[in-house]
């Protein structure tokens, strides 16, 4: 975690000769792919960074939300929250596949979601 900063609105990494900064609202999703976390932003840019992703949770903004085991997405870029033959996903902008959502995940999913588009709505 020493190449990572979190700040109010971004997040700066330190990558060898570079330091890219990232608003957080231009993240879509972080993914695993151990031992890395995978950032996919709206650039459809990807970053590699070492860090758990429980940790990563901790230090983002209340609308991105853990969808699965592996997976935390931006839920400003959420469209679509449905179930399918008993399995939840939500779909999400800019991105081609849908995320299943984790029966353990489903409310808080559900329920950030809801409170992002009253808030959008306002």
């Amino acid at each position: 975690m020493d190449n990572l900063i979190f700040t109010s609105e971004s997040v700066i990494l330190y990558e060898r000769k570079r330091i890219h900064t990232l608003k957080y609202e231009e993240i879509i999703c972080i993914k695993t792919d151990r031992p890395y976390l995978v950032i996919t932003t709206a650039e459809s840019q990807q970053m590699y960074i070492q860090i758990s992703l429980s940790k990563v949770g901790e230090l983002l903004p209340d609308y991105f939300c853990l969808c699965n085991q592996s997976t935390i997405i931006n839920l400003t870029y959420a469209y679509l929250y449905e179930e399918h033959n008993g399995h939840f996903f939500i779909c999400l902008s800019m991105m081609l596949e849908p995320f299943e959502v984790s029966r353990r995940c489903k409310k808080n999913v559900k329920n950030k979601m809801l409170c992002i588009k009253k808030n959008r709505d306002l």
